[in-house]
């Protein structure tokens, strides 16, 4: 579980890697984008609704919780709880929404349309991999005790808006799709045959 949680990050890092690697222009600001803009509506609603975790919430704390504490086989939870208490000060206050879910399902998204370019030769393995991951994540925020279960269906609101608006593409790539075909092939050719044409009146004149 503490493992899943800890790859909410990583896994849409290889994915946009990838795409970024094979020259996938158009799906990669597609897909940063779409993240982005996601982690900008999950930090405006902290401060909209400065929730904070199970783990912080005092009844729980005295007796609520069974077990007491939560404790790992190979000390991985610990470690990765206490990283994360330090990095982020406003831990108390940026539950919801849940953007490990956000994130989660942005990542399952993307991973199911873009898959290949993880593994071009099993161009749905990747996407198989991720459906496990997200799976595990979204029952570990609320098994470690990070979120509250109104909390991921936030974060599932947020990851579906991010997803939401149009997709931006490459806008040489969209004049040139616009740009209507010319008879003749050129400008050059256009040009010569408007010199013809002259040519051909000032003989007739």
């Amino acid at each position: 579980m503490a493992f899943a949680y800890g790859c909410y990050f990583i896994t849409p890092m290889i994915l946009a890697t990838m795409l970024s690697l094979r020259g996938r222009r158009d799906d990669f600001r597609e897909m940063t984008t779409a993240l982005v803009l996601q982690m900008g509506i999950g930090f405006f609603l902290f401060l909209l609704f400065p929730a904070g975790p199970p783990r912080y919430y005092d009844p729980l704390m005295h007796g609520g919780f069974d077990p007491p504490v939560l404790h790992s086989h190979f000390g991985l939870f610990e470690l990765q709880q206490g990283a994360f208490d330090s990095a982020d000060p406003a831990r108390t206050r940026s539950a919801f929404p849940s953007l490990h879910c956000s994130l989660a399902l942005l990542t399952l998204i993307y991973s199911y349309r873009f898959s290949d370019a993880v593994w071009p030769t099993r161009p749905r393995l990747w996407f198989r991999v991720v459906v496990v991951m997200v799976a595990s994540l979204w029952i570990s925020v609320v098994y470690l005790r990070h979120h509250w279960v109104v909390d991921i269906f936030a974060g599932l609101v947020v990851g579906g808006l991010a997803n939401w608006p149009p997709r931006p593409r490459d806008p040489v790539a969209a004049r040139r799709r616009g740009t209507p075909r010319l008879r003749g092939g050129t400008r050059g050719g256009l040009a010569r045959r408007g010199g013809r044409s002259r040519r051909s009146r000032r003989g007739a004149g």
